[in-house]
């Protein structure tokens, strides 16, 4: 019966993906088994297996709760690895020899290999996050005690509670407020609320991800704030996860926010420039600086979005054979660009014309006229008027207090150039693509 809920499951999947995605991916994964409300599958390889995780687990995640509402994991192995790398005891995570204390917690959740704090890209959106989880590794808890780390999705707050729970020296604790909310209803239902709370009276650590999703849930989120009371009594650590501050999140309990408050909240600014672009550099994918270019402009919303964009490009890649092209990288990613798209803007055109042009912003704005300048100018003008809804006064505005005759001026000098030579033209029409 469940091979056949495995069964259906592709199926499903193989409706929503293109042919040569799901030969390559979904085909060769073996269902291993059906476990309490986990699906676990193994994949033929490591690089099969971090394509999928990737970018192919939501998929799988959703087709399978469609067809079984109880599944609310799926958990994917190499077949390939050594039967001592993996655990028969349902629900444990897979860890190395050296990290036995996570794996001794029954509650706990599996750790991803890749979320850990050498593969975290560093940044100055992140870094103060970073020092505090640093610092609490170290054993400078102190006042960073608990550790209340928010961002958007995607910003890498998962990935540094995993990193923190497969570093700390000690009995540590990892699952989701959600797999906690349903650990402890359980717990209450089935009459042993204390053999739940011993669980957590063990723990050197607990790090819960997701907290946001204990708004409205008054005796749960007491229930957690006990908890860390206790576990700091006790000398221990607390880092907790969510996607806002633990004072704009309505319907989380009193006395979690309390307990919240004594310690160290750190927050993860939206994704700079700078971190999309270390995010691609480490990844060591076979992209070519333009697409990667186009990458950090357009996509940055989300490091995990990013991740997957390039997992995706690289797919096609290794499917296809040689590097994808900026058209080619577009059409691949169609889906996840009109996701991001976002008005365009005149400072947008302005960044991208800059760049092209060698020049600074503040020289599009500024008086000076030389040649390079006087183009760029010219060219950004014309851009602004095409790709956003400004008047032309409001353009002119924009460059420094122009006057709409003057934009009207560049915007006659950029058609007559364009119309006179291609090649010019045709670096416009990239510009305008690359915006």
């Amino acid at each position: 019966m469940a091979q056949n809920l495995w069964s259906n499951i592709r199926g499903t999947v193989q409706k929503s993906l293109p042919a040569s995605a799901f030969g390559a991916f979904i085909e060769p994964l073996c269902f291993d088994k059906i476990d309490l409300d986990i699906l676990h599958l193994s994949a033929p390889s490591r690089f099969a297996a971090d394509i999928i995780r990737r970018d192919f687990l939501s998929s799988l995640l959703s087709a399978a709760r469609s067809l079984n509402p109880e599944i609310k994991e799926v958990r994917l192995t190499v077949a390939e690895a050594s039967p001592s790398a993996r655990d028969d005891e349902p629900g444990l995570p897979l860890l190395s020899a050296t990290e036995p204390s996570h794996s001794e917690e029954p509650l706990s959740q599996s750790l991803l290999p890749e979320y850990s704090l050498d593969a975290f890209v560093p940044a100055p959106s992140n870094a103060f996050a970073l020092a505090a989880v640093q610092q609490v590794l170290a054993g400078e808890q102190g006042a960073y005690n608990p550790l209340f780390i928010y961002s958007a999705p995607g910003m890498g707050k998962t990935h540094l509670l995993q990193a923190f729970a497969r570093e700390f020296k000690g009995r540590v604790v990892y699952m989701t407020a959600e797999r906690f909310m349903t650990a402890y209803v359980k717990a209450v239902r089935e009459n042993e609320l204390v053999k739940f709370k011993e669980a957590f009276g063990r723990a050197n650590a607990i790090a819960i991800d997701d907290v946001h999703l204990l708004a409205g849930k008054d005796s749960t989120s007491r229930e957690l704030a006990g908890i860390i009371e206790n576990l700091i009594a006790r000398g221990g650590v607390a880092v907790l996860s969510a996607n806002a501050s633990p004072f704009e999140i309505e319907g989380l309990s009193e006395s979690l926010k309390e307990r919240i408050a004594h310690g160290l909240v750190a927050g993860i600014a939206p994704a700079e420039r700078e971190l999309c672009a270390g995010v691609i550099d480490s990844a060591k994918a076979e992209i070519t600086p333009e697409v990667a270019d186009f990458l950090s402009l357009r996509i940055n919303s989300s490091v995990r979005e990013l991740k997957g964009a390039i997992n995706r490009i690289s797919a096609h890649s290794v499917l296809l054979g040689g590097r994808l092209d900026l058209a080619a990288a577009r059409k691949v990613l169609a889906d996840i660009i009109a996701f991001n798209s976002a008005p365009v803007s005149i400072d947008m055109v302005k960044k991208a014309v800059a760049k092209r042009y060698g020049v600074s912003m503040a020289q599009l704005d500024g008086q000076r006229k030389t040649k390079e300048i006087a183009l760029a100018r010219m060219v950004a003008m014309h851009l602004a008027k095409e790709l956003t809804s400004h008047s032309l006064p409001e353009i002119g505005r924009a460059f420094g207090g122009r006057s709409h005759s003057t934009v009207i001026h560049a915007l006659r000098r950029i058609a007559g150039m364009m119309a006179g030579d291609s090649r010019f033209g045709a670096v416009v029409a990239d510009l305008a693509k690359a915006i």
